[in-house]
């Protein structure tokens, strides 16, 4: 009877592995504290990703649905956004340290992040197609702890030639 229950626990991690690589086709990876959010998709120009492989001069959008979690004063949240991204050997072609800077005196309304927060990368020279590139965002809730931070590799390849 005990053996049973070995392959049923293996098939049930393989079907759950399937399953969330499935859901993630970008490869992104996504960490929080204390912030939450209802839906995370990445979009190239405005189609959902459905990789991690890109055509040049396209813009990658991250959006975020449903994001909550800030530290409310006054009817405001004070958060922060920094992007980069890099090549696999280090080189930066971005590096934004912090998006919403303009907002640190008055803040912005939470309605205004909540229903639809998103940050974009252009995917134009000096990248080029052929290379692999690491693309982070992290944001951070000024007023506390929270924080969201995602990472996602992508290579831009070649466009396909008209015929």
């Amino acid at each position: 009877m005990r053996n049973i229950w070995k392959p049923v626990l293996l098939s049930a991690v393989i079907f759950y592995c399937i399953s969330c690589s499935d859901n993630n086709p970008t490869g992104i990876k996504i960490n929080n504290k204390v912030l939450k959010y209802d839906k995370l998709i990445v979009k190239i120009n405005n189609d959902t990703l459905k990789s991690n492989e890109v055509l040049p001069e396209k813009d990658l959008t991250l959006n975020i649905n449903g994001l909550s979690g800030f530290k409310e004063i006054a009817g405001a949240v004070y958060l922060g956004c920094s992007l980069s991204v890099k090549d696999t050997e280090g080189n930066t072609f971005l590096n934004h340290k912090d998006l919403y800077s303009y907002y640190d005196v008055c803040g912005i309304s939470p309605k205004d992040i909540h229903n639809r927060f998103s940050v974009s990368i252009s995917l134009s020279p000096p990248m080029k197609p052929g290379k692999y590139y690491i693309w982070k965002t992290r944001i951070w809730d000024k007023k506390s702890n929270g924080e969201i931070n995602t990472e996602m590799k992508f290579k831009i390849i070649e466009q396909e030639k008209s015929k």
